[in-house]
């Protein structure tokens, strides 16, 4: 998302007589908020995934360990040294089943409820920018209509101006 964009159009913007100054930096404000939130968003969106990857890697690394430690002659000969390890792969498998319950309450609680934020930001992004243009648009007419004002103050200027002239004759 570029909120730079949308921010810098929305302070292009020329304060009319819709927008008071303040309701202006009032709506900046809140526009920056907006940009703030969608960047934590992604970012916790981001670290959970890797935290569910770094867990699922750390997870590899110690079933890789047991396996190569189990494969060694030494050990299968020494009977403290095979419990141990048997005790290690329990704990493993504990732990995989505690990952995989923890992986799955993160995605319901967090990763979903983000996503679903996360896609709410391009909608928000295209009404501020829907926004700004009718406020320009706004902003042309209300220049436009300005100017049709001071044309017919000019010609009623300039008729009574004749008028004057005609009946002083």
């Amino acid at each position: 998302m570029n909120w730079e964009r949308v921010l810098k159009e929305t302070q292009a913007i020329k304060a009319s007589s819709v927008l008071s100054t303040g309701e202006s930096r009032d709506f900046l404000f809140r526009a920056r908020k907006l940009e703030e939130l969608e960047n934590i968003s992604q970012m916790l969106h981001k670290d959970s995934k890797a935290l569910a990857e770094r867990d699922a890697e750390v997870l590899k690394a110690q079933k890789k360990l047991v396996h190569d430690l189990d494969a060694r002659p030494p050990i299968q000969e020494d009977k403290t040294l095979t419990e141990g390890l048997r005790e290690w792969k329990e704990h493993i498998k504990q732990q995989e089943d505690l990952l995989a319950t923890t992986a799955s309450d993160m995605n319901k609680v967090m990763v979903e409820p983000v996503k679903k934020l996360i896609n709410v930001f391009p909608a928000i992004q295209t009404a501020i920018r829907k926004r700004n243009h009718l406020l320009n648009e706004y902003d042309k007419c209300q220049q436009k209509v300005d100017k049709q004002k001071k044309k017919r103050a000019n010609w009623s200027e300039s008729c009574e101006t004749r008028h004057f002239t005609e009946s002083a004759q």
